[in-house]
């Protein structure tokens, strides 16, 4: 097995990176044999702006490439769809995906608009 960082993934999405020819060789000699962390997830959502990458479409990609040891794909699909369809910031589309049905406690209204119970901070 091989761990794949940020890098690794960027080079593989972006229409053109300086990296992009390695990262596809060794894409295809480990196959089956990458994984990656919930950290690189979170890590790619934080530039899929910067890229104009579709957060969606990027995750189902990841996980198609690498196992993610630490984060379910349907939490980062969720997150992706936070992100992508209602605005989210990266790091607030995580945590409304990580709450699932629980209460959030949060001064951030965002979570009211998308109908999360919200235990508020502050007023």
């Amino acid at each position: 097995m091989a761990y794949a960082d940020t890098d690794f993934f960027i080079a593989l999405f972006k229409p053109n990176d300086w990296l992009k020819q390695s990262a596809i060789a060794i894409n295809n000699r480990y196959k089956n044999e990458l994984w990656t962390s919930g950290a690189t997830v979170v890590e790619i959502f934080l530039i899929c702006k910067e890229y104009n990458l579709d957060p969606l479409d990027i995750t189902v990609a990841l996980f198609n490439i690498a196992e993610v040891r630490d984060m379910d794909r349907q939490t980062a699909i969720a997150a992706a769809h936070f992100m992508k369809d209602h605005g989210l910031s990266p790091l607030d589309s995580f945590h409304a995906a990580f709450c699932g049905n629980d209460k959030i406690i949060s001064s951030d209204s965002v979570f009211d608009k998308l109908g999360f119970e919200r235990i508020r901070i502050g007023k």
